[in-house]
């Protein structure tokens, strides 16, 4: 898996068999956060994002954040 916060790889996971991943950021800067994941294929072929998960920051997050 790749991890996106918007357009941004931000870093990558491994999904478990039934697909389910988790992402823990690094600190993230004050305003809207969008997380996706993207499936990568054996061949390389990245899938399409998953659903995002919107998260505003009032002010500059000083812990990570966990996607799940």
């Amino acid at each position: 898996m790749k991890v996106f916060d918007g357009a941004n790889q931000i870093g990558t996971t491994t999904a478990g068999a039934d697909g389910s991943w988790s992402y823990a950021t690094g600190r993230r800067a004050k305003g809207t956060h969008d997380g996706s994941g993207k499936a990568v294929d054996a061949v390389g072929k990245l899938s399409a994002a998953s659903a995002a998960l919107n998260v505003h920051a009032e002010r500059p997050l000083r812990e990570a954040m966990a996607w799940l």
